[in-house]
This record gives structure tokens, sequence and C-alpha cells, in this order.
């Protein structure tokens, strides 16, 4: 309050200037735009809730790298470990904006990536982004929700599905295949990290 603010307003790829329109808007910021504010979730096992990355600024506290946008805006939200698998999508038609999820792990003030989103290329969202990851029983898991390439938030909607992990899934599980003289043998990535 009473900070005076100065704005530079340039018109890039041009020779030559131009008329500009400005719309500023006062807004409250969401109380999860940091990490110490995050919201808890709770498996909705194929329920979709709808989040917000409206009203929040972009994030520079998130130490996953590859799926991160330092200028994207973001929400935060957590929820805690139970010893089983989860994954979380924004496939859904609730979902307004270009989404990225990251998954950390530890306390706001040292956080460690447990697992990025990637593209949900399954979903007719082509904005959708999907993350799977195991969970330890009693560990807090600090989610960020970003809109990257938009420069403003939205609506997400998010679904968050708890699932057993395939025997399989580690190669001390794995399982014996035996020649079929060409039978196809149909086996399954699914239930799998």
């Amino acid at each position: 309050e009473g900070m005076t603010y100065f704005i530079l307003i340039q018109s890039p790829d041009t020779a030559y200037g131009g008329d500009v329109g400005l719309t500023i808007t006062e807004f409250e910021v969401a109380e999860n735009d940091v990490c110490s504010g995050s919201i808890v979730l709770s498996p909705n096992n194929n329920d979709t809730i709808v989040v917000s990355t409206s009203e929040s600024f972009p994030d520079v506290n998130s130490v996953c790298s590859y799926n991160y946008y330092p200028n994207a805006p973001g929400t935060w939200y957590q929820m805690e470990g139970n010893g089983k698998a989860i994954s979380i999508s924004s496939c859904s038609s609730l979902t307004k904006v270009p989404t990225a999820i990251s998954v950390m792990s530890g306390s706001c003030d040292a956080l460690s990536c447990v697992s990025e989103g990637i593209p949900d290329y399954n979903c007719q969202a082509t904005m959708a982004s999907s993350v799977v990851f195991l969970t330890e029983e009693g560990m807090t898991y600090f989610i960020l929700i970003q809109s990257p390439d938009t420069g403003y938030g939205g609506d997400v909607g998010l679904t968050i599905t708890e699932f057993e992990v395939a025997e399989n899934d580690a190669c001390s599980g794995s399982i014996v295949l035996s020649p079929s003289n060409n039978d196809t043998i149909v086996v399954s990535t699914a239930e799998s990290l």
C-alpha cells in the first residue's frame, strides 16, 4: 500500500508504435497461490472436482523442472499418502485452460520433486495433463496445478484416482511368457507406474 509502480509499455516486433488499450483489474489473490496455503484434496475415484488457477501469480517454488512453467499462474493443493498409487488427470470438459501438474513432497520450505505430469494425448481436451505416482503412508504430497501459455488462470477439472499397482510393475514380479505359435498374447500396461 502506498507504493508507486511504473509500467513500461512496448511494441515488440514493430519498427513503430501505436495505440494500446489497457485493462487494469484489481483482484484478491487466491489463498492457495502459495504452498503454505495449499488446499487439501482427497481421491475422488472418477468423480471430477473443479479447481481454479485464477487469481494466482506465476510460481517460483516448484522443484520439478521438466513440466514446470515459471511464468504460469498456479495454485497449490495437498494430499496425504496411504501407500497406494494415485493418478491425477485434468482430462475433463470442465478444464478451460492448458494445465501442467507437478507433485512434490517434503515441506513448503524444502520440496522434493516426486513426479511431473505429461500431456494426456488420450484426452480429447488437448490442454490436459496427467501424473501417476506411488504414495507412502502418512507422507504429505504438494500438488502444483499451473496454466501455462495463458498469462491468466481458469477452471481445471481434476480426477484423482487410487489404484493398486500391478503385480508385474517391477522386474521382481515379472510374468513368464511362453511361445504360442503365432497366437497373439494380450498384455497390459494398466495399473503400472
